[in-house]
């Protein structure tokens, strides 16, 4: 079941998931544009690493991945037709990779094999994200993949069962978010884009409220 502190993380981790609310209202006015694969890529991994997880017995920690996975199945709904389709080469070799990467999993069926195998299709299904946002660094919210971040870093330590299935996908989320966020913030800044206020964005997230809501893209 847990201990009162793990779910305590789980809280923190649900609390965290704030800003995920605030983009996905904020993908059908246009202000923020995902890239429909790499989000459909992040639904069928997170859901692996689930499953993973589940079959671990990893505890309440379990539950941060459950989250995820719900908010990137929504997410990558709404980009089917709100999002950007600007698909390159490297997109479709991208999406191939991860399909070909998932396929082996599902002969092998070896948790090992899955984590390590979700956790090399996660970097890959960051390229087309890295891509757009090396473009467009104004449709895409850094506070998003930051509070992922948490959300994952609070969903390790809610973990029961500590090995290399239960850790390495949640530890490689909690670096390409970590990462990515940085990416989208040090493009911004050095091309000087408009921007809402850092305070009211981090209280946003706090909140969980609509304040969270990216910056409106560059005229």
């Amino acid at each position: 079941m847990g201990s009162a502190w793990q779910w305590v993380l789980v809280g923190v981790g649900l609390v965290a998931s704030g800003p995920y609310v605030a983009y996905l209202v904020a993908i059908p006015s246009g202000r923020i544009r995902p890239h429909p694969v790499s989000w459909a890529i992040w639904t069928s991994i997170t859901a692996i690493g689930l499953a993973a997880q589940i079959d671990k017995h990893a505890g309440p920690g379990t539950a941060i991945l459950g989250i995820g996975a719900a908010f990137c199945a929504a997410i990558t709904v709404l980009s089917l037709k709100h999002g950007r389709w600007s698909m390159h080469p490297i997109d479709w070799l991208s999406l191939a990779g991860a399909l070909g990467a998932v396929g082996l999993w599902a002969i092998t069926g070896n948790p090992l094999g899955a984590v390590i195998t979700i956790a090399a299709v996660e970097v890959i299904g960051f390229v087309p994200s890295v891509r757009l946002a090396q473009a467009h660094p104004e449709h895409e919210s850094p506070l998003l993949f930051l509070s992922g971040a948490v959300r994952m870093l609070a969903g390790i330590l809610a973990l029961d069962v500590f090995s290399v299935v239960t850790l390495l996908y949640p530890v490689t989320l909690l670096t390409c978010n970590t990462v990515f966020a940085a990416f989208i913030l040090v493009l911004r800044r050095h091309r000087s884009l408009p921007a809402r206020t850092t305070v009211a964005e981090v209280t946003g997230a706090a909140l969980g409220g609509l304040a969270a809501i990216p910056d409106r893209p560059a005229t």
